[in-house]
């Protein structure tokens, strides 16, 4: 088990989830850097958040610290690190917040459950894979339809960092409640009509694209009625 600290959150993670290219990250402060500027610039202390990707929970522990661990959700589809991660969690937020194990999917996902590829290390896992990496392990994980959890946890904030999975979300309407996500988009992963599939679905929820925070792979959705408050 390896220790880092970054922006004052304390993570602690098994050497078996770590390669020298993560931990040096860790170690770096590097590890998810872009997406927690964003979370810093515009988190509010009365938000709720979702984080659908929680990875070994550092955003969600970096929110806790804001809006407490009661007011914080994650889901992580690989076991392992659903349970690294609500450690993390806990460990940050005075022994509150939860991690739910489970892949995020459409509301019209058939099945109960879906195939995910765990890597080692534990960033890059995903579901829908056809390749077999000798770092991989091929398992089955629980399906958390997507209404389901906003209807659930009504969060204010939604992250979302799926390897991909984002695409088959593209459909889905946004609550009204939801009044931010902050979305990494995994472009290698799909064509360019499906990247603007995955605009067209947060114009349609009446949600604009903020230039401000935005980087890269990293977008950022404001609600329009909320774009300059």
């Amino acid at each position: 088990m390896k220790s880092f600290t970054i922006k004052q959150v304390d993570l602690e993670i098994p050497d078996e989830c770590l390669s020298p290219q993560v931990a040096e990250s860790l170690s770096a402060g590097k590890y998810e850097n872009s997406e927690r500027a964003a979370l810093g610039r515009y988190l509010l202390p009365d938000d709720r958040m979702v984080d659908l990707g929680a990875g070994a929970g550092f955003l969600c522990a970096s929110a806790a610290r804001v809006i407490g661990g009661d007011n914080v959700l994650g889901v992580e589809a690989n076991p392992v690190m659903a349970k690294v991660a609500e450690a993390n969690l806990r460990r940050n937020s005075g022994g509150s917040g939860r991690i739910m194990n489970g892949a995020v999917v459409a509301d019209d996902f058939p099945e109960d459950h879906v195939r995910f590829l765990a890597r080692k290390p534990f960033w890059g896992g995903h579901i829908d894979i056809s390749d077999e990496p000798d770092n991989a392990l091929h398992i089955n994980v629980p399906v958390l339809r997507i209404s389901e959890i906003m209807e659930t946890h009504k969060p204010t904030l939604v992250m979302m960092d799926i390897e991909g999975g984002e695409a088959n979300l593209a459909e889905y309407h946004w609550p009204e409640h939801v009044r931010l996500v902050i979305l990494e988009i995994h472009i290698a992963r799909y064509p360019a009509a499906t990247m603007q599939a995955i605009l067209n679905g947060f114009f349609n929820s009446g949600m604009n694209y903020l230039p401000w925070g935005s980087r890269g792979q990293i977008l950022i959705f404001k609600r329009v009625d909320d774009l300059f408050g």
